[in-house]
């Protein structure tokens, strides 16, 4: 029996535009999804866990939106173990279809306590590959900046599939969940229909360059422009269409509680959004006062390992 954890994510800049070969910034979050796996003598798998409806058993078949039973078949054909039966069980702290990154956590951790048991190791790159493999069971085209940051941890840059950690001191931040799901297909549809209009689809260029100054802020530790720049990064998405009135009621709270920088996480629509708090009791008291699900967290956390 072997159980690994990756951390759920929050995008700090670019969200949308990566879609479109941006570049991008995000960081990794407290909050972890565990997974543990066992072989069964049996040649299936079974998927148990209290953040899903139903238990999931398949017979040497996939289901075609199915991300965790998808990574475990992968990971499992990496170790020359192809039919062998595993019993995999969840546990996930980090909310579902929020913007958080669940489901990426969720199937970097399977592949990686997958490869611990049957190769004694882990290989990042094949675990983040993995996972990306899995996750397009449910996105159509993902960027895969969400499996490369639960995979590597820390503050990531993501450019076309290219990764560059990001030295910096961490940043507290205040989570704070609409309780509304964030629907990623539709939101990328979404924008996709608003940028044929030209006019809009210089704002995607617009949170391109934005997202350079933000990434030299956060190198220098200028607090200051960060939070200035997720202002921006926030006004951006507001003209692309994917904010909602929930998440414009939060934002309007964190200004009025004075955070420095604010802004939607994710591809919007419902989900989360995300605060710098100079005092974060005061931020948290203020943004819970809207009935959202709130919660403490600092960057760069560590990426998936395997749990003793």
């Amino acid at each position: 029996m072997i159980t690994a954890s990756a951390p759920g994510k929050v995008i700090l800049f670019g969200e949308h535009a990566m879609v479109y070969g941006e570049l991008g910034i995000a960081t990794a979050i407290e909050k972890r999804a565990k997974v543990t796996v066992c072989e069964l003598d049996e040649p299936k798998i079974v998927v148990q866990s209290k953040n899903l409806p139903t238990e999931i058993e398949l017979l040497n078949k996939d289901s075609p939106r199915e991300p965790i039973t998808k990574a475990a078949r992968l990971a499992l054909a990496k170790c020359d173990k192809k039919g062998q039966g595993l019993g995999i069980e969840i546990n996930s702290a980090i909310p579902q279809s929020s913007g958080l990154g669940a489901s990426a956590a969720i199937v970097t951790a399977t592949a990686a306590a997958i490869m611990q048991m049957f190769k004694g190791e882990l290989d990042m790159m094949q675990v983040a590959e993995i996972a990306y493999e899995a996750e397009k069971t449910i996105h159509t085209n993902p960027t895969g900046v969400e499996t490369a940051v639960t995979t590597v941890g820390g503050t990531i840059a993501f450019h076309r599939g290219k990764v560059e950690a990001l030295k910096t001191e961490p940043l507290q931040l205040i989570v704070a969940n609409t309780g509304l799901a964030s629907n990623a297909e539709a939101m990328i549809s979404k924008v996709k229909t608003y940028i044929e209009d030209p006019r809009m689809g210089c704002t995607l260029f617009s949170i391109g360059g934005l997202v350079k100054q933000a990434k030299d802020a956060i190198l220098h530790n200028q607090y200051a422009l960060i939070g200035n720049l997720m202002y921006k990064n926030h006004d951006f998405l507001k003209n692309l269409g994917v904010s909602s009135p929930e998440l414009e009621n939060l934002m309007k709270r964190a200004k009025d509680a004075g955070s420095p920088g604010a802004k939607l996480t994710g591809f919007g629509g419902g989900g989360s959004m995300i605060a710098l708090a100079k005092d974060p009791d005061v931020l948290v008291e203020a943004l819970k006062a809207s009935g959202a699900k709130v919660f403490k967290t600092l960057t760069g956390q560590s990426g998936v390992r395997v749990e003793e």
